[in-house]
């Protein structure tokens, strides 16, 4: 799973019309990938540049993006 954070820059297209404090700061968007148990964070790093410039292009700010591998943190929380 790929996790994208970051706050969403509200001066060029509004999201919400009534009540918008605080709903653009730490926003989070996942994107499931399907990948070999061999692959590392190391190995996904060249893609992150791509979630990372699609998040900008959406008009997000300060993005990073993060990755959780369900083989192996499912697993350490199970042990």
């Amino acid at each position: 799973m790929a996790t994208v954070h970051g706050d969403y820059d509200q001066k060029n297209k509004p999201l919400f019309t009534r009540g918008a404090y605080g709903k653009y700061s730490n926003f989070t968007t996942r994107i499931g990938l399907c990948m070999p148990n061999q692959c590392k964070e190391a190995d996904l790093e060249a893609m992150s540049e791509k979630y990372i410039n699609m998040s900008l292009a959406a008009n997000w700010t300060n993005p990073s993006v993060t990755y959780r591998f369900a083989s192996r943190d499912d697993t350490a929380l199970m042990s």
